[in-house]
């Protein structure tokens, strides 16, 4: 937290005084350099304190070969420690697959339920059943009640989609495509 802070306030200072710097600075072709070099000064402090974040205040130099070994030893002792959540996971997948139907067929809703099973150590992902409810986005025009008769013509159509929507999870995420079910709602 004292971090935030400390970078907060310099920020805040750098700015002020890059603010007053511009106010005072005459105008001719001098000042976009300053202003440049300025610019750079603002970024450079914006920059500095995330890449020591992201190394964490570690010098990488002082590294030997040993101490990375050990620290691997121990991360992937709590990483096999730590018990990951299947259905977590299921459902990052879930939605996934949802936005990803979403964007392929822009004119329809899709709402997913899964069924399977994540092992996170071995990376082996099993889904047993996908159920997949299509709704349209559009206004339909209401199709002529036949009773009695089937309207081929429209059937193929759904078919066709359903294949498509099919044809397409299977590519993307390596589902089987007899465990796909598709439901109009």
């Amino acid at each position: 937290m004292e971090i935030l802070k400390s970078l907060a306030i310099t920020l805040t200072t750098l700015i002020i005084f890059v603010s007053m710097a511009n106010v005072i600075l005459p105008r001719n072709s001098i000042k976009n350099h300053i202003k440049f070099v300025l610019s750079l000064i603002v970024l450079a402090a914006m920059v500095i304190p995330i890449t020591n974040i992201l190394s964490l205040g570690k010098n990488l130099d002082n590294y030997d070969l040993e101490s990375i070994v050990l620290e691997d030893e121990s991360y992937e002792k709590t990483f096999n420690e730590k018990e990951y959540n299947s259905d977590f996971m299921m459902n990052s997948l879930k939605k996934t697959m949802q936005n990803s139907l979403n964007n392929k067929f822009n004119g329809n809703n899709f709402t997913v339920e899964m069924e399977g099973d994540i092992d996170i150590g071995n990376a082996i992902v099993d889904i047993t059943n996908v159920l997949i409810e299509v709704s349209s986005k559009q206004v339909s025009k209401i199709q002529k009640v036949i009773i009695g008769d089937i309207d081929s013509n429209y059937a193929d159509e759904s078919d066709n989609f359903k294949n498509e929507i099919k044809d397409f999870l299977s590519e993307e995420f390596g589902i089987d495509k007899d465990v796909i079910k598709i439901n109009y709602v």
